[in-house]
């Protein structure tokens, strides 16, 4: 359940080492911090000044406790360790409660910026000789201008609601699938009194309620680019029908 990839499929360890950001995610109970100086307390947050590391807990029901610790921060690989009632209970935002999945999207976010990549909310594609990079407020449109692009075009696809970008290329991020009311599936009657109620009141969304499907149901395996250079750029507004021309300046 991260947003990085809700659905991804399986690597292998080669493809892993691979990866310019690393993670790893362990559950345990060593979660205290090494004896020592006294550590600095923020909030429900503990460490020490120069230190990669940075220590959580709280109290939870029946005397429990929320914890986890994330070391080795300015390392290749840092490693987030939560305890079990963490894991267990802890599997959405609730407040300023944060799950493993948002977490590590954080730490994810911060190593990319300090390698000179940044995450980006928007849809891409490339059609023809353009990639277009399109984007918009949530639920404006651009997932459904890529789905479109590539499933009635022939366009390829990179992105359709997160993308990482160095500021010239855009890199796929595939496996978000926030696409859910899309042709024969919206047709359906379960699938649009789902889309009402969503709209009333935006936390069903959190409930299991549909299997979400991956990217290759919807768009053939060799139709999608992992990186492209891009082109153009897109901004979509609500209102009147039509388009505008960006200033140059502007779009860069």
């Amino acid at each position: 359940k991260w947003s990085y990839g809700t659905i991804t499929p399986q690597a292998t360890r080669a493809e892993y080492d691979r990866c310019k950001i690393r993670l790893s995610l362990r559950v345990g109970n060593d979660l205290g911090p090494p004896e020592g100086e006294p550590l600095g307390k923020y909030h429900y947050f503990n460490g020490r000044p120069g230190n990669d590391a940075i220590y959580y807990s709280r109290p939870f029901m029946f005397g429990s406790k929320l914890r986890f610790k994330a070391e080795g921060l300015l390392s290749p690989e840092p490693e987030i360790t939560f305890n079990k009632t963490y894991m267990r209970f802890v599997t959405h935002r609730f407040m300023n409660v944060h799950s493993a999945g948002f977490i590590l999207t954080d730490l994810a976010s911060l190593l990319l910026l300090h390698q000179g990549y940044a995450p980006i909310h928007c849809s891409a594609f490339q059609y023809q000789d353009a990639t277009v990079v399109v984007a918009a407020p949530p639920n404006t449109g651009k997932t459904l201008t890529t789905m479109m692009a590539c499933m009635d075009h022939g366009a390829k696809f990179l992105a359709e609601d997160l993308a990482i970008t160095d500021g010239s290329t855009i890199y796929s991020v595939p496996w978000t699938s926030t696409f859910r009311f899309y042709s024969k599936i919206d047709a359906s009657w379960r699938s649009r009194l789902g889309g009402k109620i969503q709209s009333v009141f935006p936390p069903i969304e959190l409930l299991p309620l549909r299997k979400q499907q991956p990217i290759t149901e919807y768009v053939r395996k060799e139709n999608m680019l992992s990186s492209a250079s891009a082109t153009h750029l897109v901004i979509l507004e609500r209102g009147e029908e039509g388009v505008v021309p960006i200033d140059t300046e502007l779009a860069d």
